[in-house]
């Protein structure tokens, strides 16, 4: 999961957000109503992850660093 050569990072990411983060909010919502704008925040940051998927793949797959291609 940490080693960036064999990790797809967007995969990583977006299972963050749907497994800790958007429960996590959708609680905080209920009892601060005020912040669901933190909920259209995490879609659009799982949109742009998402995005990035198919790139990452491609990484991955080549066996390169991410950041000699990113």
């Amino acid at each position: 999961m940490f080693d960036r050569d064999t990790t797809n990072i967007a995969k990583t990411q977006i299972g963050f957000l749907d497994f800790i983060i958007k429960p996590t909010f959708e609680v905080v919502v209920k009892v601060m109503p005020h912040l669901e704008f933190t909920l259209r925040n995490i879609e659009t940051n799982k949109a742009n992850w998402t995005s990035r998927f198919e790139e990452y793949e491609k990484i991955k797959e080549a066996g390169n660093k991410i950041e000699d291609k990113v």
